[in-house]
């Protein structure tokens, strides 16, 4: 099977992109994978540090699409987003426009299985095909989402590139972001739940399965929990949500064994997490002081 990816990023996420690609190759060795990498500000040294991994893989090919960013530094920024975050918007024109199926990838993932069966997923006229967020509380409230609306993660999408382009949803995407400046909590991920609403398909959670997620999180999820409790010890995708990531070493993030071990085969192997003493403290004492604090609050 032939399955066409797309990763955005920019120089501070090369590393950690090189240890999606690792294990998405690794894990589907089956499949010829073309990958697209939509990027901005990327060294040289690390555009190439990446195009070895995918040589590395006779399977896969590597194409790379700089993106302009100049026309969008007014949409907002939070936190730890950047202006990459917003690349995934813009696929539909910067991809070549052969490619009428795409499946988008966050570089903060790591995949564990063969994601055939999600490329071949049918969208039945969707626009896309995404997760949705055990998280997402409030969020349609905020963006005036009607309230049955399920919100999804856009860490992993399988979007319907031919329909972007025929029903011309870039702009859309643009100006949904210019004019709600002020409720995006969540940027891009906020404009695609509200310009595709009611135009999604969605996925099990298998294939976007937040690490930090367990069963009371997922309980609004129509789904029963023997069945939550094997994709979780078995899913296809683990995404490392929120700020806590598996490359700090003062967080201690569930699944963060699968990073490492991805990590071990990139060129950026050799460098190792700073292990401060403050860093260790937090790592091996925030578990304890959460679950005291839990208990004392009747959490």
């Amino acid at each position: 099977m032939r399955i066409a990816c797309a990763f955005s990023t920019d120089d501070n996420y090369a590393e950690h992109l090189a240890v999606a690609i690792t294990s998405l190759l690794q894990s589907n060795r089956a499949h010829q994978i073309d990958l697209h990498i939509v990027h901005h500000g990327v060294s040289p040294e690390s555009l190439s540090r990446l195009a070895q991994v995918v040589a590395a893989h006779d399977h896969a090919t590597v194409q790379f699409h700089t993106f302009d960013t100049t026309p969008y530094r007014h949409f907002r920024l939070d936190n730890h987003i950047t202006l990459a975050s917003y690349f995934r918007l813009f696929l539909s024109d910067v991809l070549p426009a052969g490619i009428d199926r795409i499946l988008f990838l966050d570089a903060d993932i790591v995949v564990l299985d063969d994601i055939g069966p999600l490329w071949a997923t049918p969208l039945d006229g969707a626009l896309i095909g995404a997760v949705p967020d055990p998280f997402a509380g409030g969020n349609n409230a905020r963006l005036g989402l009607p309230a049955d609306h399920v919100y999804f993660n856009a860490g992993v999408l399988l979007i319907d590139l031919a329909g972007w382009r025929a029903e011309a949803l870039l702009p859309r995407f643009v100006s949904y972001v210019e004019r709600n400046h002020a409720i995006l909590s969540y940027h891009d991920q906020d404009t695609l739940n509200a310009v595709l609403l009611g135009r999604i398909a969605y996925l099990s959670i298998r294939w976007n399965f937040q690490a930090r997620t367990r069963w009371r999180d997922a309980a609004a999820l129509p789904m029963p929990r023997d069945a939550f409790e094997r994709i979780r010890r078995h899913p296809a995708i683990v995404h490392y949500t929120t700020r806590r990531k598996p490359w700090n070493y003062a967080d201690k993030v569930p699944f963060e064994a699968h990073y490492l071990r991805y990590r071990a085969g990139t060129p950026w192997k050799a460098l190792r997490p700073t292990r401060t003493p403050s860093a260790f403290l937090k790592r091996h004492l925030r578990g304890p002081i959460n679950l005291y604090l839990r208990l004392k609050h009747g959490a």
